[in-house]
């Protein structure tokens, strides 16, 4: 599941989420079209387990403001409400689910590929 993010959620969902993606995008940019299926399709392979979000920076300026958007679409990763990482531009899905699984492995070694902790 996708939560579409605004000024009213945005802090809360990166913080209640262990490892948060969030997709700024705006809807009249082209690569953004591209990237959503893939950003859509990763979030239901991680099954829950990884928040994915998405804000419109057409519709919100001060949170692109404070992490410094120049670029769409911009990925940020945070971990506990802090970013860790970004990719900018449409990336390939197996780019962006490697570097999601690195996050997972590095909270808890035990986790495959969906969040699940192996036995």
């Amino acid at each position: 599941m996708v939560t579409d993010l605004d000024e009213n959620n945005f802090r809360d969902f990166i913080s209640t989420n262990g490892i948060a993606v969030v997709d700024f995008y705006s809807n009249w940019c082209p690569p953004c079209r591209l990237m959503d299926p893939i950003f859509r399709s990763l979030s239901s392979d991680f099954g829950g387990s990884v928040g994915f979000g998405k804000l419109n920076i057409s519709k919100v300026s001060d949170i692109p403001e404070v992490y410094g958007i120049r670029r769409i679409p911009t990925l940020i990763f945070f971990r506990e409400g802090e970013e860790v990482d970004r990719m900018v531009g449409v990336r390939p899905k197996r780019k962006v689910s490697e570097r999601v699984k690195s996050l997972m492995e590095q909270d808890c070694p035990n986790l495959d590929a969906v969040g699940r902790v192996d036995q």
